[in-house]
């Protein structure tokens, strides 16, 4: 454990002074246009809070004005102390502001007025926000095609635009993975395009079948969330890796699922003549505070080797998602400050998380 004050200090603001690329926002900067502080600051956690505490206002959400909205959350904020929507907002208000509305009590009012302020000069772009978006593309898509050939194709498209510093994201978190071939996969195409629910799951393990394939002659790298779905991983992992197709992945899982994976799912595997690696990532979830963060991370050290673990972003379309990279990075700083001996090695492991 790291011992003294200045020390750790001074560790902590450097690991929360590392830039960190983002490879899960989709958040289009080129197409953000913020009239008010709430199109800033009031995302989808903060809204779901709001609409928790809108009866208290006399106005239902749907007939709140923006400036309304605001001023519920901020009103409220102090019954959600402790949760991870109040520290992802203070870190928002942080970045935009640099106010420190922790340490001291501020109005609605006086918030927007400044906010307002800063936005009348302020080119809120995300190099000034601390944020930076790496390379990625989401696929398989799914979209409209007159045959499954033609939508295979529309993907090895998608997939063109990839190269080696290319994270390809594939979410398979509600997808049950099977073993398909193109017969199948021609009648699950026509099934699903006909109802948009019937033959997904077919439809997407045999489309993911054929990238990976591509992928892993081209050495692009494949990032697969998995959520909770540890079987379907799993099967796909063993699967691909029997066929000879599986690419280099990095596994990226959500609660408690994420430990089960860096112990089970990561490691080396055989893929036609070559052996690749599978290994292990981070998100920023939904509600998670620094000290949840900090656990987690220290549940991963007790399976995996931390410096090879890496922090893909948070999947969310906010502009500020940079300040949920200061709520991980806290965590993270929390973490190796009780596992390290020393601050070197501490801010080594912490470049390599978050730097990607």
């Amino acid at each position: 454990m790291l011992c003294g004050f200045e020390e750790s200090a001074e560790l902590y603001e450097d690991i929360l002074s590392i830039r960190t690329r983002d490879y899960f926002s989709s958040f289009d900067e080129k197409r953000a246009q913020f009239s008010n502080p709430a199109e800033m600051l009031i995302g989808g956690e903060e809204e779901r809070f709001v609409r928790l505490c809108s009866d208290e206002s006399g106005l239902p959400f749907e007939k709140m004005s923006d400036y309304e909205r605001f001023a519920a959350f901020v009103n409220n904020r102090l019954c959600f102390s402790g949760s991870g929507v109040a520290e992802v907002f203070a870190e928002k208000v942080r970045l935009f502001t640099e106010e420190d509305i922790d340490s001291y009590y501020i109005s609605p009012q006086a918030l927007w007025t400044l906010c307002c302020e800063k936005m009348s000069f302020a080119e809120n772009g995300l190099d000034t926000l601390g944020a930076e978006k790496g390379k990625s593309i989401r696929l398989p898509r799914l979209c409209g095609c007159v045959s499954y050939t033609e939508l295979l194709e529309r993907n090895f498209e998608a997939l063109d635009g990839a190269d080696e510093e290319t994270a390809v994201i594939a979410d398979i978190s509600d997808v049950e993975f099977l073993r398909s071939d193109k017969f199948h996969c021609e009648e699950a195409f026509s099934a699903f395009f006909e109802d948009g629910v019937s033959g997904r799951d077919m439809l997407v393990s045999g489309l993911l079948y054929s990238l990976c394939e591509k992928m892993k002659k081209r050495n692009i790298r494949l990032w697969l969330n998995i959520g909770g779905n540890y079987s379907s991983a799993e099967k796909l992992i063993k699967y691909f890796s029997g066929r000879g197709v599986l690419p280099s992945i990095r596994v990226f899982a959500s609660g408690d699922c994420i430990v089960r994976a860096a112990r089970g799912l990561c490691g080396e595997y055989p893929s036609g003549s070559s052996r690749v690696k599978v290994l292990c990532g981070v998100l920023y979830e939904c509600g998670d505070t620094s000290d949840l963060i900090a656990d987690k991370i220290k549940k991963i050290a007790a399976v995996y080797p931390l410096k090879l673990l890496r922090f893909g972003g948070t999947d969310t379309n906010e502009p500020l998602f940079a300040a949920h990279h200061r709520v991980f990075a806290k965590g993270l700083y929390l973490a190796l400050h009780d596992i390290c001996g020393d601050c070197g090695e501490a801010l080594g492991i912490a470049r390599a998380v978050l730097e990607n």
